[in-house]
């Protein structure tokens, strides 16, 4: 005779909802594996805890002493959980369990299972590593070892004072070495007495003195050649005279003239703005009154006359003249610069001869950039 489930076992199945039918066939376990660091208290959550009668309702408030609490060490037989405290009750059929050292002595797979009447079995999976990769890998508060322990298969011993043993072959890759780990001091505090760094100085300059020998570079010897080289570099080092370079004036030889906001060009300091005007013919310009002006690129290019500044100028000599123009830091302050560094101004210089005569000339014109200050 066949056996059928009752109507009513069928009813409440296909009221679950899918979720629920899901975990039934999956059973429940952890969503996530439990890293632990070995030989330490630790928690861990394990749950949810449903009951076992309609395999929905959670459980909480459960009594989960130690002895409902079964551990499996790297697939050993089961063992009940040492930690005297019963599970917390969390939330929604969840509990935090507490494993003491002695749970968590082993490194490897720990398997934690609770098996309670009433409710379906819970299980959590575990991973118990040591102290420095855990710390390492999970905590962050270590880093792990990487001690060199072969050098090409051979295994190397470490000397006194951290040096290594006689493990090492060879030293500079030549095929009869001077230094090698036999006359390596072994012995002391880590540092070479005075007649073994002798001995070892000795070793290297006699290993370089064999390269010397042996490497050409286009077919002379390595140390020839760096020599002459160093010869060559030499002689023409030498031609760099020690003399300074010295700016006497923002005017270039072009006539353009480049100042920079906020500064003084004073001929007391020996930085006026200085113009030399060569083979002048024109008429004497003893007690003329000079002037240096400045306009606005744009305003000039439109035919306007409004000078921007206008300051005085002094001028010497009767066939090659120099005038200087002195700017305070003020004045210089209030013209407008520009960031691409392009010209903003027209200047131009201009002597009115003395009475009655009062001739008006032009001495010189150009360009006039102000470059920008940087904030001190």
């Amino acid at each position: 005779m066949k056996r059928r489930l009752p109507l009513l076992a069928i009813a409440l199945i296909l009221a679950m909802p899918l979720w629920t039918i899901i975990e039934m066939v999956d059973s429940p376990k952890a969503s996530a594996l439990h890293i632990l660091k070995k030989a330490t208290v630790q928690y861990i959550l394990i749950g949810p805890f449903y009951s076992s009668a309609d395999f929905i309702t959670p459980q909480p408030g459960l009594t989960i002493a130690p002895v409902h609490v079964v551990l499996r060490k790297n697939g050993a037989m089961k063992v009940t959980k040492n930690d005297a405290l019963n599970a917390v009750d969390d939330t929604l059929g969840y509990y935090r369990v507490r494993l003491d050292e002695t749970d968590t002595d082993e490194a490897g797979n720990l398997h934690v299972s609770v098996y309670l009447d009433g409710s379906l079995p819970v299980w959590e999976p575990c991973i118990v590593m040591a102290s420095n990769p855990h710390d390492s890998m999970i905590a962050g508060t270590a880093v792990l070892p990487a001690d060199l322990t072969q050098a090409l298969g051979t295994t190397l011993t470490e000397g006194s004072g951290g040096r290594l043993g006689a493990a090492i072959s060879f030293w500079g890759n030549v095929a009869t070495p001077a230094d090698t780990a036999a006359n390596v001091p072994q012995s002391g505090d880590g540092y070479p007495s005075a007649a073994e760094a002798a001995t070892q100085a000795s070793n290297a300059y006699s290993e370089a003195q064999s390269i010397n020998g042996v490497v050409t570079t286009g077919g002379y010897l390595l140390g020839t050649y760096l020599n002459a080289s160093c010869a060559a570099i030499k002689a023409k080092t030498d031609l760099i005279s020690a003399d300074t370079v010295t700016v006497a004036s923002p005017v270039a030889a072009s006539g353009e003239v480049t100042v920079f906001r906020g500064d003084d060009y004073a001929d007391a300091d020996g930085r006026a703005l200085t113009f030399t005007v060569a083979n002048y013919s024109g008429p004497s310009l003893a007690g003329a009154t000079t002037t240096m002006a400045l306009i606005a690129k744009a305003n000039y290019e439109r035919g306007l006359q409004t000078s921007a500044l206008s300051v005085a100028a002094t001028v010497t000599g009767t066939t090659t003249l120099t005038i200087k123009v002195d700017l305070t830091a003020a004045q210089t302050a209030a013209l407008a610069s520009n960031p691409s560094l392009i010209y903003t101004y027209y200047y131009q210089v201009r002597s009115t001869t003395a009475a009655p005569a009062s001739r008006k000339i032009t001495l010189a014109q150009d360009k006039l950039i102000v470059r920008p200050r940087i904030a001190e």
